[in-house]
């Protein structure tokens, strides 16, 4: 089984899998936005091809939990893309997840500026993914006990 993480932007939108065992994520690329129809059958290929289970799209919040502007163009975002696969999507809180890309991104002093975005991107997306699995890893020790 393999999980998908998006980190859906207005500009781009970072692809984040999961390994077969989902306990560890990869960044997979950056998917420049053209049009929702098109970004989405892009994503479904994806989905495809890697034989995804789940799709986890990142939600922004506030500190205080509220949603941001931006979640309501991810909400719709995401259900153009439920409309088009019978594979079950779920929101993740992506609070600080690029923040913590750029700052993992600017520790390599050799990427450039223009690449440093597509690195980020598909680093956020990991990052997305990384909490989910950690959360659901540690449900299942819970539920072992």
């Amino acid at each position: 089984m393999t999980i998908l993480a998006l980190d859906i932007g207005d500009k781009r939108i970072g692809l984040a899998v999961s390994d077969q065992s989902e306990n560890i994520s990869f960044p997979l690329e950056v998917l420049h936005r053209t049009n929702n129809l098109k970004d989405c059958n892009h994503i479904i290929t994806r989905i495809e091809e890697y034989k995804i289970r789940l799709v986890v799209a990142g939600l922004p919040r506030s500190l205080d939990g509220s949603l941001k502007a931006q979640a309501e163009k991810v909400q719709r975002f995401v259900d153009t893309l439920k409309s088009k696969t019978d594979v079950p999507l779920e929101y993740w809180n992506e609070w600080l997840t690029t923040k913590e890309a750029e700052s993992t991104v600017l520790l390599e002093a050799d990427v450039s500026r223009k690449k440093r975005r597509q690195v980020i991107d598909k680093l956020a997306a990991s990052l997305i993914l990384d909490g989910y699995l950690r959360r659901h890893k540690q449900n299942e020790t819970i539920e072992e006990k």
